[in-house]
């Protein structure tokens, strides 16, 4: 830097630390810093100034027109003296508080449009002691005048933002709204339930909430926002501690979600509020149900299980978040036997031992008394046929379904081609909401079978979920296609079947003269049973790929017919962007070749054009 933006730097660091400091009194320091930094301001200007004479008059221009910037840096100072009291207090106090804002926004503004063409004419003068070329100069000073407009902008920004109090995220963000099923389970409430939300006044989380509840507000369900510090009673008898807690209370029984009343800190729950509010509202619509999962035969398990393959875990956490209980179920709790009474879905996953004749004769008992069944099958397991062909439905352990188009890259090596991934849903009910969002889900089956139906099946047997087209039964197990002994097509991975129970009353006509709402009958029982040709599809390594997780909600709603169960969730979370191999080729050579080599023929061409231009 040369002298001149030194002096001249110094001298306004100098009042500026008068006036912040020792600025609204009669400290001796005020006037020593402020007449200190005034006179080193001047004395770089009178520098700079000084050699104007020594110029020829067509190289005097520059040096006018750092004077004239100079002395728009200096009457920063007497916008700011304006301010005082002393000149301001014959005015009405709001004019007065008005002109002072004006001014306050007027120094800084005066001082960079004077001060950043002042250093870039000081700076040109400093290289050129020889010869000036005025008209650089003057376009390096409009530049800097430029930039000191759009470095302007941040003041009346700043004072608009401190004025009206306006947050500006640039990030996305959006709370969740309240999604199909929450909408079904406040409609379907039969008791009275009461949402009280904490959160002080003027807490944009407690906004973002009242926003969400107050579509959902009907006679069945109420909804209050209040400071935890003004209802200290209501906090007690509710047992919440602090503000940013949502309560739901049904009778005697409370659900707590906690929110959190930081508005960055809270983002996160807010983007799943919708998720949250219905694992509170489905504890308190209906009374807890039990699922049983069959143990003892080699099945996936949640407990002691490192292997996440088979680790059914974050299943049971789903489960326990829909209000499910859940439970063993094997010789020792009766399966030999029957299966229990309180059963509402019995889940056999990937048994891979063999089920005694009394175990299957209490499945096959249970399911024909309209019990609700998952029976989810791996390569080479144990041989359930015996489960299976009442329901007229085959399955072959030892064929293996293979692609080689499109799978899942899990390990990288060519057994993937076995990680079958499929968004070819029928209308079923047990699919309903990945029906809807097939073009954005889909469900993968990491070694699956296929599920074949007889055609004289007893039930109705629908094939819910079917392969991509390019899929066959790798018979041979080498993974390559051949098209003598192997084929192509859709199999069934899932299919749903129902089942009349022995002794339910048919729906009967109406008769003649009678209204059909008039003569309807109650709807007869029925079993229904979820067969699929995987079972890790629901293990801790694939239960939160894309459509998975949902599979398992779709699949729960249609067994047990809950209403609470059916319809969409909303979540505004950010979804992991998957890629194909094929993709992940292109994103990666995009990267480190084909960008690095446009810019570089644009940079060449740059190059030659300025060649071209200066020739001429």
């Amino acid at each position: 830097m040369n002298a001149t933006s030194i002096l001249w730097v110094v001298g306004f660091v100098l009042v500026f630390l008068g006036e912040r400091i020792f600025g609204g009194g009669e400290d001796s320091w005020r006037w020593i810093l402020d007449g200190s930094g005034l006179l080193l301001a001047l004395l770089g200007l009178g520098l700079l100034l000084r050699g104007r004479s020594d110029r020829p008059a067509d190289q005097q221009g520059p040096y006018n027109l750092a004077a004239g910037f100079g002395l728009l840096g200096l009457s920063s100072l007497a916008l700011h003296a304006l301010t005082a009291d002393a000149v301001l207090g014959g005015l009405d106090p709001e004019q007065a508080d008005q002109a002072r804002i004006v001014l306050h926004s007027l120094a800084p503004i005066a001082w960079l449009a004077g001060t950043l063409p002042l250093l870039s004419i000081a700076r040109a003068i400093t290289l050129s002691p020889a010869r000036l070329i005025p008209k650089l100069v003057q376009q390096g000073a409009m530049s800097a005048l430029a930039v000191s407009f759009a470095l302007s902008m941040l003041v009346p920004l700043n004072y608009l933002a401190a004025e009206h109090n306006q947050r500006w995220d640039l990030g996305y963000f959006r709370t969740a709204q309240a999604g199909a099923r929450t909408q079904a389970m406040v409609a379907g409430l039969e008791e009275p339930v009461r949402v009280v939300a904490f959160f002080p006044t003027g807490s944009e989380v407690g906004a973002e909430v009242e926003t969400y509840f107050g579509p959902l507000v009907t006679d069945q369900l109420t909804f209050e926002r209040v400071d935890h510090a003004l209802e200290p009673v209501l906090a007690e008898e509710l047992k919440i501690r602090d503000n940013g807690y949502v309560a739901f209370v049904r009778g005697e029984q409370v659900e707590r979600v906690k929110v959190g009343d930081d508005f960055d800190s809270a983002r996160r729950k807010l983007r799943k509020l919708d998720e949250e509010m219905q694992q509170s509202l489905v504890k308190l619509a209906r009374g807890q149900k039990v699922a049983y999962f069959t143990v003892g035969h080699g099945e996936l398990y949640w407990r002691g299980e490192s292997d996440k393959e088979r680790s059914l875990s974050t299943m049971k956490k789903v489960l326990t978040g829909l209000n499910f209980k859940v439970e063993e179920l094997g010789l020792a709790e009766g399966l030999g036997v029957s299966v229990p009474d309180d059963a509402a879905v019995v889940f056999v996953m990937g048994a891979s031992k063999p089920f005694l004749d009394e175990e299957l004769a209490a499945l096959n008992a249970y399911r024909e008394g309209g019990g609700a069944l998952v029976i989810a099958l791996e390569p080479g397991d144990a041989d359930l046929s015996a489960l299976l062909e009442p329901m007229g439905l085959t399955a072959n352990t030892s064929a293996e379904l293979a692609i080689d188009n499109y799978f899942l890259k899990v390990t990288g090596g060519p057994g993937d081609q076995h990680n079958l991934v499929s968004n070819k849903f029928s209308t079923h009910e047990s699919v309903t909401t990945l029906s809807r969002n097939s073009s954005q889900a889909a469900v993968a089956f990491p070694g699956a079978i296929a599920i074949e139906a007889e055609n004289a099946a007893p039930g109705k047997v629908n094939a819910v979920i079917k392969s991509l087209p390019a899929a066959w039964q790798d018979l041979d197990g080498d993974l390559e296609f051949d098209a003598g002994s192997e084929a192509r097509r859709q199999w069934t991975l899932m299919s749903a079947v129902t089942g009349d129970v022995a002794g339910s009353d048919p729906v009967m006509p109406p008769a003649d003269g009678e209204d059909e709402g008039e003569a309807a009958a109650p709807k007869p029982r029925e079993s229904r049973t979820i067969v699929l040709g995987d079972a890790q599809w629901a293990s801790d390594l694939f239960v939160l790929y894309s459509g998975n997780g949902q599979l398992i909600v779709d699949m729960l709603g249609w067994l047990t017919e809950d209403e609470a169960l059916t319809g969409e969730t909303e979540s505004e979370e950010d979804v992991k962007i998957q890629h194909t191999k094929e993709g992940q080729a292109l994103w990666f050579y995009g990267a480190a070749l084909f960008a690095p080599a446009l810019f570089m023929v644009l940079g060449l061409g740059r190059v030659f054009w300025r060649k071209k231009q200066g020739s001429k």
